[in-house]
């Protein structure tokens, strides 16, 4: 997996490349834990991934809680992927466009 992270202001864009599953989540988490202190908002772009395993779900999940419950939004999610969102709950959690 490739990842790209930016930040602008209060704002933190990661582009992701590839699958976010097992092998790949311990990677993104420690690539945006040291950004999240005093960020407003994650903007992940999912237009390059390819698949989303439940270890991925987990370190959304933990990028939402250390946001306080709100400030994740998801961009380019194919249509498997927002399936996933769907079927957990998830959808209901973030900002999917």
């Amino acid at each position: 997996m490739d990842i790209q992270i930016k930040v602008e202001d209060a704002v933190i864009h990661v582009a992701l490349t590839g699958s976010l599953n097992a092998a790949t989540a311990g990677e993104l988490e420690e690539a945006l834990t040291p950004h999240l202190a005093g960020a407003a908002e994650v903007q992940f772009d999912f237009t390059e991934l390819e698949y989303l395993s439940s270890a991925g779900l987990r370190v959304l999940m933990m990028t939402y809680k250390r946001l306080g419950g709100t400030g994740v939004r998801i961009d380019g999610a194919c249509d498997e992927i927002r399936e996933v969102f769907d079927i957990t709950g998830f959808s209901a959690l973030f900002d999917i466009r």
